[in-house]
């Protein structure tokens, strides 16, 4: 973790880390987010209920980082960022045939062929 402690997984399998226990130096890990470099984990009853991680992408506005679930492509409602802010707002072309409309920082949503 960005703090210098360790967040130990148990029965981890070494792919899948949602609903695995967590604790930090043995003890229970409080309801919240922890961040360690890219990857964000929201904790739930000592257990990591979301993992997050910053995906860049270079569309036709420019280089963007999309915070998106581990396990999913981006989704309404997850944060955009350009040069370390929130992205503005519009539509930002991911690939040739996907885009994604930003609003408030946030994916408003996401369509393929435009």
């Amino acid at each position: 973790m960005n703090n210098g402690q360790s967040l130990e997984l148990h029965n981890y399998d070494g792919y899948y880390v949602r609903d695995v226990k967590v604790t930090i130096e043995g003890e229970p890990v409080p309801d919240g987010e922890l961040q360690f470099e890219s990857l964000k984990y929201q904790i739930q009853n000592s257990r990591i209920s979301k993992l997050f991680q910053l995906i860049k992408y270079d569309t036709n506005r420019g280089e963007i980082f999309i915070e998106e679930d581990m396990y999913n492509n981006p989704v309404k409602g997850n944060l955009v960022f350009q040069n370390n802010k929130p992205a503005p707002d519009g539509k930002y072309k991911l690939h040739i045939l996907s885009t994604l409309t930003v609003k408030d920082g946030r994916v408003l949503k996401t369509s393929i062929w435009g």
